[in-house]
């Protein structure tokens, strides 16, 4: 038992009851006025304290060692002993500022550092030393146990000798002392190596030289451990004055020792939530030169529930503070925003708790609360509430409400915040102090389970506000390149503008709390939150276990999540964790309170589905008709996919089928993509390799060091990479995800105008956006202009698009009408003028074609050389291969322009998603069957026909040529399946041209990567990129560059005159990039791909769709290149042109046949 002591000091004696004070009624509401004097001091008092050499812990709670024993001698399991000495649950946001304006200031620009109460001890400006051993026997014989204590000299303490770089398992430094500036996890820092598993504990079948243990109990041969210090100074009026000090650690993965001038202050092994503790009798009488200590283990029993599909790292990876307060301080509070029910009017609902430190009872205690709009004006004035007597050591609630008339409601439409100020003073006027936060007013309403056995009859599904709403969601890791887990404020505001520009507008934290930041931000800019506690086993706990071991674990992580943002506007929901054997006594029970707890908000347990006592259903990756049965559901539980559509690499095909029943049904709540952000670590290429990124560093994951057992690239499942680069499919993201939708009921013509506006928002009008058109003739804009839209939420409206088509319309033309809905004023999150809706509309009309005048070329004449067929006109020669079936040489006004092709392509290299095993991606030319010519008899052109046998079972390539006067080359070909071969990832053919062919122009979806499942939100377009942007670098290399519905594409290059343009009956698919399919698909890295030595031109029928199968639904039928009755036949012409006087629009439409 600890023991209790006085400690006389300088300091507040406040005191807190419970009593009910509505602020219209029992409360006294002021002018306006501060009712206490910031002059007077506070008076003396005296603090409990505690006897700072009482020992604390055994030094086992990480172990899981079951029938061992605790700090008092019981016989426990170390696995129950999840926190010791820390704080009580409380939420965040109880830093006391010294003044409200001080309060106000804070809270609205997330800055604690604006009050005198607060200290960053993590930073640039803080520094610490850091040393990791292998494990606690190896740091034993180096002599860094007594590390913590204020005699243990660092001059004589081992030094670090390492590099600073990543190491691997073979390579991994472990030892001695270096300089280290936090947060971060110590793999970044040169000790140790980081481990990427999703389902296996790293630590499994003896990896790493480790004894084979079982649950609850935790390995010891390699779990590495790490020894922090740091030196802080304690304002000097924090000790004068006689406050209590407390420390907060943010996260730190994952089992922690705290020490302070040698004395044991806490322990924990909860990585995701934080804990306080109070160190108020173990700091220096004058607080200067405090010895802070931390001694992590890189794994604990607690690391069972932290088996959530990540990187395994170590270390403090979020801020360490130390704060203070009086005696007597606001503990905790809960506030609730609830709305009539109509949605008009608000009560706003108080409960605050106070804590009487003091060694006696105080009576003359009073709470004062404000709350202030966004411009600062004080929209309640200070209501206060007289607190009566509390005894010593006591926790009491004051319980206020206050009627709000109209506030402005908090949606992803508009995240309006208020400032809420919870001040305490006591009766003559002395202030001790104000906590805030950020409030928005907004309320769930929802159908609660009656029973954890049992389903109700019946759902209401759930509203926002009083409207349906859906979840345009992502799940998301904390995860950074450089540091591992720590994100600061402005990269974790990164990400939220990043969403908030795609439409995203909903995150699942997955699969644990993130850094109190993530939640700001989302409050700041209208994130909706699907807040989820610390907790996944992956399955690898059974029930039994669970029970047995880790019901304590359990509760805690959800009571201290819970508790933490139970005051944060943009959590929606709470979600227990995730793929955990669920539906045990303690998930139910744990179900049970947080549904008394907090009754405001539904509950998820994806392992729990629909049972339990939820009151929202979910699966992962369910497909389609899946979501359409769900949508029907008999009882209408509100449903949604907590991870769908896996964004592995190269991924999110067919993404708008899979929002059609989501839209269809009020009682499916949307979706969360999984996942948002890829997870890797900056690595040091090996020697000699390729360095792609100019900086001698690859984006690494699991295998890449040494790490055994891994996952590979399963951490590469983002639609934005390591580094925050939006990756391709982002544009189909935005385009599905968009809240605005425009349609024709009939074609549009020079007659008909007419499209339909439908809005999908719910609180704002449609004239809050600015609206503008353009009218394209093959891809470049003819004429624009904006248009006066008006729509009421959840609504449609009918409009005419004043476009002007020309009255003689050119030759070979094509009239596309591209409608946007943009920003029509700055916003905090993008410029006015960004996009954030977009549809595109063919017009169609009898337009006149014009094909090139043949007769008036120069002639051609025709040779043989051996295997070599020559063709020579007045500007070019082309050589073909009659043995090989391609041309081998192509030049045009004396420069080499075409160095063989087209050959025949099945390949891509292989996306993530890729997991159909019989296709054809390398089949060959087996033998040309057939190889004849013929000049025409005008010799204007050639022709050249070919049969070829395929190597992919009996499957056969009919191929014609026409080589016209201008070097023009019409290339058709046809293409008949064996019956063997089920499927093809691509059809299509590769030119390979000089690698200085670097600039593109083309006229097709874009401008990011598209599939024929991924390209609706891609307009069509004239676009220009180089060859080597059009290349994404994936964690793992896979197919990247496509283009679709490509009406024509030109390569030219800076040393040369002559470019290459092919122009496209119809549409084909093509892409344009410096690496070959099979030189990507080599490469499990970006160093691995090749030297740079050509460009290559992809011409293609078509591949197959992206999809989600990396997990996940297959590629839907309708993507597939199936061996069924399509005929897979097209066609081309390559065009060399001048690109110092050349009209491509012109070329291209001469050659082109829209067929």
């Amino acid at each position: 038992m600890i023991k209790q002591y006085i400690l006389k000091a300088a300091a507040a004696a406040v005191a807190c009851v419970s009593a009910l004070a509505l602020f219209s009624g029992c409360g006294n509401t002021s002018s306006g006025s501060d009712p206490w004097d910031y002059s007077k001091p506070i008076p003396a008092a005296e603090l409990i304290s505690y006897d700072p050499s009482e020992k604390l812990f055994t030094g086992l709670e990480w172990t899981g060692k079951t029938y061992s024993k605790d700090i008092n001698g019981n016989t426990v399991n170390q696995s129950d002993i999840v926190r010791v000495n820390a704080l009580d649950y409380h939420s965040v946001g109880t830093v006391v500022y010294d003044s409200v304006e001080k309060a106000i200031e804070g809270s609205k620009s997330y800055n604690r550092t604006v009050s005198k109460y607060y200290k960053l001890l993590t930073g640039k400006d803080n520094a610490w030393q850091l040393a990791v051993y292998k494990n606690e026997e190896e740091a034993e014989a180096a002599g860094v146990s007594d590390f913590y204590k204020t005699d243990y000299d660092m001059s004589k303490a081992p030094a670090y000798d390492g590099e600073q770089k990543i190491y691997t398992s073979q390579t991994a430094y472990y030892g001695g002392f270096k300089e280290v500036t936090l947060p971060a996890s110590w793999q970044t820092q040169g000790f140790d190596f980081p481990i990427y598993t999703n389902t296996i504990y790293p630590w499994n079948d003896g990896a790493y030289g480790n004894e084979r243990v079982f649950a609850p109990v935790i390995p010891t041969k390699t779990n590495p451990v790490g020894f922090y210090r740091c030196e802080f100074d304690v304002d000097e009026d924090w000790i004068s004055s006689g406050r209590r000090v407390y420390i907060s650690f943010g996260g730190v993965e994952s089992a922690y020792y705290v020490y302070v001038n040698g004395y044991e202050v806490g322990y924990s092994e909860d990585t995701f939530d934080a804990a306080d503790y109070d160190i108020t009798p173990y700091l220096n009488k004058d607080g200067k030169k405090n010895l802070l200590a931390v001694k992590v283990h890189r794994w604990c029993d607690g690391s069972y529930y932290e088996n959530q599909d990540f990187m395994r790292l170590a270390g403090i990876f979020r801020d360490v503070y130390i704060y203070s307060t009086t005696g007597v301080r606001i503990k905790d509070y809960t506030v609730v925003t609830d709305l009539d029910k109509n949605f008009k009017d608000a009560e706003l609902k108080i409960s605050v708790d106070v804590d009487n430190t003091t060694a006696a009872s105080v009576s003359d205690m009073n709470i004062n609360v404000r709350l202030f709009d966004a411009d600062g004006k004080e929209v309640i004035g200070g209501i206060n509430k007289s607190v009566p007597a509390t005894a010593s050591g006591e926790i009491s609630s004051v319980s206020l409400s206050k009627k709000v008339a109209e506030p402005r409601l908090w949606s992803d439409e508009d995240p309006y915040l208020y400032t809420l100020v919870i001040s305490l003073y006591s009766d003559d006027g002395v202030y001790y102090g104000s906590i805030a936060q950020q409030l928005g007013f907004r309320e769930l309403t929802f159908t609660p389970t009656a029973d954890t056995s049992k389903e109700n009859e019946h759902y209401d599904t759930v509203l926002l506000n009083g409207k349906v709403f859906k979840f345009r969601g992502v799940d998301r890791h904390e995860a950074n390149p450089n540091t591992g887990r720590y994100l600061t404020l402005e990269e974790e505001e990164r990400d939220i503008l990043i969403m908030k520009q795609n439409n995203i507008n909903a995150v699942r934290t997955s699969h644990y709390p993130d850094d109190e930041n993530f939640y700001n931000m989302c409050d700041k800019y209208g994130i909706l939150v699907m807040g989820e506690c610390n907790i996944e086993t992956h399955y690898n706990v059974n029930g039994d276990d669970t029970e047995t071991y880790f019901s304590k674990l359990i509760t805690d992580r959800i009571k201290a999540h819970t508790t933490a943002y139970k005051n944060r506007t943009c959590i929606l929901m709470w979600s227990m964790g995730n793929e955990t054997v669920g539906g045990t006594k303690t998930f139910l029970e744990n179900i049970t309170a947080l549904k008394q707890r907090d009754p405001t908000r539904p509950v998820h347990f994806e392992s729990q589905g629909s049972g339990g006592g939820v009151d929202v259903a979910s699966t992962m990756y369910s497909d389609i008709s899946g979501m359409e049965w769900r949508g029907g559901w008999e009882n209408h539980m509100p449903y949604l996919q907590c991870e769908y559509a896996h964004a592995m690499g190269n991924s999110v095909g067919n993404l708008y089928e899979y929002w059609q029943p989501i839209r269809k049904f009020d009682n499916i709540l949307g979706a969360f993509i999984w996942d948002y952000v890829d997870q890797g670590i900056w690595t040091e290429i090996p020697n000699g390799k390729y360095d792609y990124y100019g900086n001698g560093k690859y984006i690494a994951y699991g295998g890449c060091w040494g790490d055994n057992p891994n996952s590979g690239d399963f951490c590469q499942n983002g639609i934005i990479s390591a580094d925050r680069t939006v990756q391709p499919e982002m544009q189909e993201v935005k385009y599905v995800y968009q809240s605005i939708w425009f349609d024709n009921h009939k074609p549009l013509s020079a007659t008909n105008r007419t499209i339909e506006i439908s809005s999908e928002y719910r609180f704002t009008d449609l004239s809050e956006y600015a609206f503008t058109y353009e009218l394209l003739r093959n891809g470049v804009a003819i004429d624009s202009g904006t248009l006066d839209v008006s729509c009421a939420p959840l609504s449609k409206v009918e409009i005419e698009v004043p476009y002007n088509l020309p009255a003689e319309s050119k030759p070979n033309s094509e009239y596309l009408l591209t409608v946007y809905a943009s920003l029509k004023d700055d916003e905090s999150w993008a410029k006015a003028g960004h996009v954030v809706a977009l549809q595109q509309f063919d017009i169609k009309g009898d337009y006149n074609n014009q094909d090139a005048d043949i007769s008036a070329m120069p002639d051609v004449s025709v040779s043989e050389n051996g295997d070599d067929v020559i063709i020579t006109g007045s500007s070019f020669e082309v050589v073909f291969s009659k043995s090989k079936g391609i041309f081998t040489s192509y030049t045009y006004s004396g420069e080499a322009v075409i160095e063989k092709g087209p050959e025949i392509n099945f390949n891509r290299a292989r996306i993530s998603n890729d997991n159909v095993w019989n296709t054809p991606d390398n089949a060959k030319v087996k033998t040309v069957e057939s190889f004849s010519y013929e000049l025409s008899p005008d010799k204007k052109y050639v022709t050249i026909t070919e049969k070829l046998l395929l190597t992919a079972g009996t499957s056969t390539e009919e191929v014609t040529y026409t080589v016209y006067g201008g070097g023009e080359i019409k290339v058709s070909r046809s293409l008949k399946l064996s019956k063997d071969v089920e499927e093809m990832l691509k059809y299509g053919n590769v030119i390979t041209l000089p690698m200085d062919y670097e600039n593109m122009t083309y006229y097709g979806c874009g401008p990011a990567d598209t599939y024929n499942d991924r390209k609706r939100g891609a307009p069509a377009m004239v676009y220009t990129q180089t060859v080597s942007e059009s290349f994404y670098p994936y964690g793992k290399p896979q197919d990247t560059g496509t283009k679709t519905d490509v009406r024509y594409i030109a390569l030219t290059s800076d040393e040369k005159n002559t470019g290459i343009l092919i122009s496209a009956d119809g549409m084909v698919q093509a892409s344009a990039i410096h690496y070959t399919a099979q030189g990507i698909g080599n490469a499990r890295y970006t160093y691995g791909l090749p030297a740079v030595k050509n460009t290559y031109l992809n011409v293609d029928f078509g591949s197959r769709g992206t999809g989600g199968a990396s997990c996940g639904p297959e590629t839907l039928h309708k993507y597939k290149l199936l061996n069924d009755t399509t005929k897979y036949e097209y066609s081309y012409t390559i065009i060399p042109f001048d690109k110092n006087n050349a009209d491509l629009d012109t070329i291209a439409g001469e050659w082109r046949s829209e067929e």
